[in-house]
Protein backbone atom coordinates (compact mmCIF):
# COMPACT_ATOMS: atom_id res chain seq x y z
CA UNK A 1 0.00 0.00 0.00
CA UNK A 2 1.16 2.96 -0.95
CA UNK A 3 0.88 6.89 0.54
CA UNK A 4 -1.94 9.39 0.66
CA UNK A 5 -1.30 13.30 1.51
CA UNK A 6 -2.59 16.50 0.94
CA UNK A 7 -0.82 19.89 0.92
CA UNK A 8 -0.66 23.45 0.13
CA UNK A 9 2.05 25.44 0.00
CA UNK A 10 1.78 29.56 0.13
CA UNK A 11 3.99 31.70 -0.55
CA UNK A 12 5.02 34.96 1.41
CA UNK A 13 2.60 34.25 4.43
CA UNK A 14 3.59 33.60 7.85
CA UNK A 15 1.90 30.43 10.39
CA UNK A 16 0.32 33.01 12.60
CA UNK A 17 -2.07 34.67 9.52
CA UNK A 18 -2.75 30.82 8.30
CA UNK A 19 -3.35 29.33 11.62
CA UNK A 20 -6.18 32.70 12.45
CA UNK A 21 -7.45 31.50 8.96
CA UNK A 22 -8.49 28.24 10.42
CA UNK A 23 -9.56 29.31 13.34
CA UNK A 24 -12.06 31.41 12.16
CA UNK A 25 -13.08 28.92 9.71
CA UNK A 26 -13.35 26.17 12.37
CA UNK A 27 -11.30 23.64 10.09
CA UNK A 28 -8.57 21.49 11.18
CA UNK A 29 -4.67 21.74 10.11
CA UNK A 30 -1.11 21.34 10.59
CA UNK A 31 0.71 24.37 10.12
CA UNK A 32 4.20 24.58 9.39
CA UNK A 33 6.27 27.81 10.74
CA UNK A 34 6.75 29.85 8.27
CA UNK A 35 11.06 29.26 6.05
CA UNK A 36 11.95 31.33 3.92
CA UNK A 37 8.66 32.83 3.40
CA UNK A 38 7.00 29.33 2.42
CA UNK A 39 4.14 27.72 4.87
CA UNK A 40 2.93 24.30 4.41
CA UNK A 41 -0.56 23.35 5.31
CA UNK A 42 -1.82 19.89 5.79
CA UNK A 43 -5.22 20.13 6.40
CA UNK A 44 -7.74 17.46 8.31
CA UNK A 45 -10.66 17.54 5.49
CA UNK A 46 -7.96 17.50 2.40
CA UNK A 47 -6.50 14.50 4.40
CA UNK A 48 -9.59 12.22 3.26
CA UNK A 49 -8.34 12.71 -0.43
CA UNK A 50 -11.41 14.95 -0.97
CA UNK A 51 -10.30 16.83 -3.88
CA UNK A 52 -12.70 19.40 -4.15
CA UNK A 53 -11.95 20.22 -0.38
CA UNK A 54 -8.44 20.25 -1.63
CA UNK A 55 -9.32 22.93 -4.05
CA UNK A 56 -11.45 25.25 -2.74
CA UNK A 57 -9.14 25.36 0.50
CA UNK A 58 -6.44 27.04 -1.89
CA UNK A 59 -8.69 28.60 -3.91
CA UNK A 60 -10.05 30.64 -0.85
CA UNK A 61 -6.21 30.62 1.07
CA UNK A 62 -4.75 32.35 -2.24
CA UNK A 63 -7.98 35.13 -2.53
CA UNK A 64 -7.75 36.43 1.23
CA UNK A 65 -4.09 36.79 1.34
CA UNK A 66 -3.44 37.37 -2.34
CA UNK A 67 -0.76 35.16 -2.38
CA UNK A 68 0.19 31.87 -4.71
CA UNK A 69 -1.28 29.16 -3.37
CA UNK A 70 0.59 25.32 -4.25
CA UNK A 71 -2.06 22.46 -3.69
CA UNK A 72 -0.95 18.80 -4.03
CA UNK A 73 -2.23 15.55 -3.93
CA UNK A 74 -0.63 12.26 -4.09
CA UNK A 75 -3.19 9.11 -4.23
CA UNK A 76 -1.51 5.44 -3.28
CA UNK A 77 1.75 6.84 -4.71
CA UNK A 78 0.28 6.14 -7.98
CA UNK A 79 -1.19 9.40 -8.67
CA UNK A 80 0.24 13.28 -8.71
CA UNK A 81 -2.01 16.03 -9.32
CA UNK A 82 -1.28 19.84 -8.46
CA UNK A 83 -2.55 22.87 -8.84
CA UNK A 84 -1.43 26.70 -8.35
CA UNK A 85 -3.81 28.91 -7.25
CA UNK A 86 -2.86 32.69 -7.79
CA UNK A 87 -5.92 35.79 -6.34
CA UNK A 88 -8.45 32.79 -5.82
CA UNK A 89 -7.75 31.40 -9.33
CA UNK A 90 -6.66 28.12 -10.83
CA UNK A 91 -3.60 29.08 -12.85
CA UNK A 92 -2.36 25.41 -13.48
CA UNK A 93 -2.86 22.01 -12.73
CA UNK A 94 -1.41 18.45 -13.31
CA UNK A 95 -2.34 15.15 -12.81
CA UNK A 96 0.11 12.13 -13.56
CA UNK A 97 -2.62 9.51 -14.49
CA UNK A 98 -5.70 11.59 -16.48
CA UNK A 99 -8.15 8.41 -16.53
CA UNK A 100 -7.80 8.49 -12.56
CA UNK A 101 -10.92 10.37 -12.92
CA UNK A 102 -13.77 10.52 -15.09
CA UNK A 103 -14.24 13.80 -15.32
CA UNK A 104 -12.76 15.74 -18.02
CA UNK A 105 -12.11 18.99 -16.26
CA UNK A 106 -9.12 17.01 -14.12
CA UNK A 107 -7.58 15.09 -17.30
CA UNK A 108 -5.50 18.26 -17.94
CA UNK A 109 -2.63 20.54 -18.15
CA UNK A 110 -3.53 24.24 -18.29
CA UNK A 111 -1.14 26.64 -19.19
CA UNK A 112 -0.34 29.19 -16.68
CA UNK A 113 0.97 31.46 -19.84
CA UNK A 114 -2.74 31.23 -20.96
CA UNK A 115 -4.19 34.55 -19.81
Amino acid sequence: MGHFYTSITLVGVGQEPVASFFREQDRTAVISPCLNGITVVFDAESETQDREALLSLAARLSETFAKPAFAIMNHDDDVLMYWLFSDGRMKAGYNSMTLFYDDEDYNYFLNIFKE
